[in-house]
């Protein structure tokens, strides 16, 4: 009988945190899809073949990154299983985290021979808000798959050190290399066996440090792969940043980031919480290291995964403390096993110190995983609202009213549609004028039509307008063109025009090929006319490229005439990978009639098994 009770008292010690987990994040297993999701969720379109297949799983995507397990093959194996509902993605999400939360109890229990040392670490890492961004938006998997893949590796790293079966060195070694195609913060994996190894089981070190050469050569390879992605806020840098970036981390592992936006306390406060918080853990790691070495060991844990993202100091993640914190937590549990041990006034001390972050955190992460519900919500009912429409209203060009920033940060700008077979939605002008600069886009008129080209659009039969509202779509087409009809006048052609946009075809003249592939070829000579309306200062843009198998014929010469008038210099395109954007000088005064452009290529190619003479491909003529 008390085997008996043991047993069920042990399965208890490990579900505990996973109840709590299901409680505290019960509202991220029903958010729908936001943002990126929708890049990865469209990525079944893009291969018909097995090469497209094996392209799509593993071509440098996302600042570079190729991660064919966490966001490539889950969301298209989901979505062909389950399409657009977001339930069984959100349910495998949470179903990983509690696989995490097992694990993590059993290695924190072996760490600290107490079962409840295990609870303990399960339960503070649960509660950490870091995880209210993975649990609540399915693109951020990648963060719980990582976890699992590093947590139970080194559980498997540890059976093999209490038991030196090479079975469960060989399971551990398969699990490190799955690793590499969930994150690149797997490559930290052999140091965290090298460490425990060095610190606990000296006979185990060798085998560790064998799996050093795997993570530098994954570094290599995939520093090869993404060269030139690390740009802009992704730049790598290490020096003056590094610290202050430590530093901002650390606080968003100890303190609920996002607190203030649900409940708004003093910064004194805030200080006051994270000052102690951060001195008596590091007072205990640092005073209590060699009687208490598992608390140094978890220390390191944080320090050697937070690493990789001390190297990108300009995009900074409240999520990415996800991994780093699995180590502070263990050393907070650690110091509370040790101070459970040293009279009343030492458990009073821990057990307030455990309500001051456990309570304001956990309260934070399930306002976040509310607050991202609700969100996603609205997304859900604009985008599904399109999928009522008809084939035929799908067809057409749809410009669309009641676009707010929050409609088009978490939904429009990352072409949601095109996963309902709809290419051609804009926004109406007078929404694009109130939209507020984000994530680098501040001219919005690429996702505004000029208002005569919505109404000849509109006369036509091409065109549709869609106001959303109250969580549903209207059809205003015909009160809207009235008023448009009465606002525009003859406004000309427009300063921008996209060739590859059927919009756009009453601005091409002579020269271009039909739209094919999403984009549209030049011959040698083509000519577009745009709006002679500009400012002193400004000049005109083309935006080219060519295909890869033009790179024997490259680099091409452009050259521009306006209105019969040769500007500038010829442009150079010689890299068929990239867009080139070209620059022009424009004359010197402005006359205010419309512009003939004529664009003439110093050379064409033959495309096998194409027999046109192509030039290149132009995606934009603009004046700015």
């Amino acid at each position: 009988m008390e085997a008996i009770k043991g047993k069920y008292r042990a399965y208890g010690l490990l579900l505990m945190p996973v109840a709590l987990c299901a409680v505290v994040y019960w509202h991220g297993l029903n958010c729908w899809f936001i943002q990126d999701d929708f890049a990865w969720l469209g990525l079944n379109d893009e291969w018909n073949t097995l090469p497209q297949l094996l392209d799509t799983l593993f071509k440098p995507m996302a600042q570079g990154t190729i991660r064919p397990i966490s966001e490539r093959a889950f969301f298209m194996v989901f979505r062909n299983l389950f399409d657009l509902d977001a339930l069984p993605y959100r349910l495998l999400v949470l179903l990983t985290q509690f696989a995490n939360l097992i694990v993590l109890n059993r290695i924190a229990g072996r760490l600290t021979n107490s079962p409840i040392a295990g609870l303990l670490t399960a339960t503070l890492w649960c509660l950490n808000s870091v995880l209210a961004g993975p649990l609540s938006w399915t693109s951020s998997y990648n963060q719980i798959l990582c976890s699992f893949v590093l947590l139970l590796g080194f559980y498997y790293f540890l059976r093999f050190a209490d038991t030196g079966l090479l079975r469960y060195y060989i399971i551990q070694w398969a699990i490190f290399l799955v690793g590499f195609g969930v994150l690149e913060e797997n490559v930290i994996y052999p140091a965290l066996a090298v460490l425990y190894s060095a610190m606990f089981a000296r006979k185990y070190v060798i085998p560790a440090v064998w799996m050093v050469p795997a993570s530098v050569l994954y570094a290599l390879v995939h520093n090869s792969f993404a060269k030139g992605a690390h740009q802009g806020i992704y730049a790598i840098e290490l020096g003056a940043k590094t610290l202050p970036t430590l530093f901002k981390y650390w606080t968003y592992s100890v303190w609920p980031s996002n607190l203030n936006a649900f409940a708004p306390i003093a910064p004194v406060a805030e200080e006051l919480a994270i000052g102690v918080i951060s001195v008596m853990l590091l007072s205990f790691v640092l005073l209590r290291n060699r009687k208490e070495p598992v608390a140094l060991f978890g220390f390191a844990w944080y320090l050697i995964a937070i690493g990789p993202y001390l190297l990108v100091p300009n995009h900074i993640c409240s999520y990415y403390p996800v991994v780093p914190t699995i180590g502070l937590s263990l050393v907070a549990a650690n110091a509370m096993q040790w101070a459970w041990s040293k009279g009343a006034i030492a458990r009073t001390v821990a057990a307030v110190l455990a309500v001051t972050f456990a309570v304001p955190s956990g309260y934070s992460a399930w306002l976040e995983c509310f607050e991202a519900r609700k969100h996603s919500e609205v997304v859900k009912h604009f985008v599904l609202s399109f999928d009522r429409l008809s084939d035929k209203q799908k067809s057409k060009n749809i410009f669309l009213q009641g676009i707010d920033d929050e409609l088009f940060q978490n939904a429009f700008f990352h072409s949601p549609f095109r996963l309902l077979g709809m290419k051609q939605v804009y926004i109406v002008a007078e929404d694009a004028v109130k939209l507020t600069h984000w994530n680098g886009v501040k001219d919005f008129s690429v996702y505004s039509p000029p208002e005569t080209i919505v109404l000849r659009s509109l006369d036509d039969g091409t065109g549709v307008v869609l106001r959303f509202s109250d969580q549903r779509i209207i059809n205003i087409t015909s009160a809207y063109r009235a008023i448009l009809a009465a606002r525009v006048k003859s406004q000309g052609p427009p300063k921008s025009i996209d060739p590859s946009n059927r919009l756009f075809q009453d601005f091409l003249k002579e020269g271009w090929y039909a739209i094919e592939d999403g984009h549209r070829w030049m011959s040698q000579h083509a000519s577009a006319k745009i709006s002679g309306r500009y400012e002193a200062g400004q000049s005109l843009h083309i935006v080219a490229s060519c295909v890869s198998v033009q790179q024997s014929d490259a680099p091409f010469l452009l050259s521009v005439t306006i209105n019969g008038t040769a500007i500038g210099q010829a442009g150079l395109i010689a890299r068929c990978d990239s867009e080139t954007n070209l620059r022009f000088p424009l004359p010197t005064y402005s006359s205010n009639e419309d512009l003939e452009i004529v664009l003439s290529l110093d050379k064409t190619s033959k495309v096998p098994p194409d027999t046109r003479l192509l030039g290149c491909i132009i995606h934009r003529i603009e004046i700015r």
